[in-house]
């Protein structure tokens, strides 16, 4: 069974759009499953969405790409669309495939939205555990999307501001803890 959305016009978005959703399942797990599907060309042809450096609960089952078991409650999944962009009649399906030796509850799907992913950084400055005196800037991903060339701008004791860049990744969820290697009596 599919649940198919209406056209979307891309045409004038950049860059492409994530897909993010609510969604809850309790299938057969050996026999069903679900999976989601796009079409830039009004449904004429469907690709299945893959997982991707910005998803997030997408597909249980990876090596199948498909969602199937039981989800344990209502869960946030994102993924990226690719080639979405710029597309004037993109369309989304949520395709379900049971066979009929068991019968579940099947798949819900709530809060669909097509939209950018945004990195979204909260910050937050503590006293060193470690180092008597020195601080600490706690970063976390509170958007997402994946946040990478992120760059801490502070100031001690209302002084000069300082730049760091922070090295590697920080995934939407995640934190990371940056040691400032300055002391004072207060940081901004």
């Amino acid at each position: 069974s599919y649940l198919v959305s209406p056209c979307f016009d891309a045409s004038d978005v950049t860059p492409d759009l994530g897909l993010r959703m609510l969604h809850v399942y309790e299938t057969e797990g050996c026999c069903d499953e679900g999976w989601i599907e796009m079409s830039t060309n009004g449904g004429a042809t469907w690709t299945k969405v893959q997982s991707g450096a910005a998803s997030q609960n997408w597909y249980n089952d990876t090596t199948n790409a498909w969602w199937g078991g039981v989800s344990g409650g209502w869960r946030a999944a994102i993924a990226t669309l690719p080639g979405s962009a710029g597309q004037r009649r993109l369309r989304i399906r949520h395709v379900f495939s049971s066979d009929g030796s068991a019968q579940e509850d099947g798949f819900g799907v709530d809060d669909v939205q097509l939209r950018p992913l945004a990195v979204d950084l909260a910050v937050s400055v503590r006293s060193s555990v470690s180092a008597c005196g020195a601080f600490e800037a706690v970063i976390t991903n509170v958007g997402d999307a994946t946040a990478t060339g992120t760059e801490l701008t502070f100031r001690v004791d209302g002084g000069v501001p300082s730049m760091r860049s922070v090295s590697g990744a920080i995934a939407p969820g995640a934190s990371r803890v940056e040691s400032l290697g300055i002391t004072g009596t207060s940081v901004e």
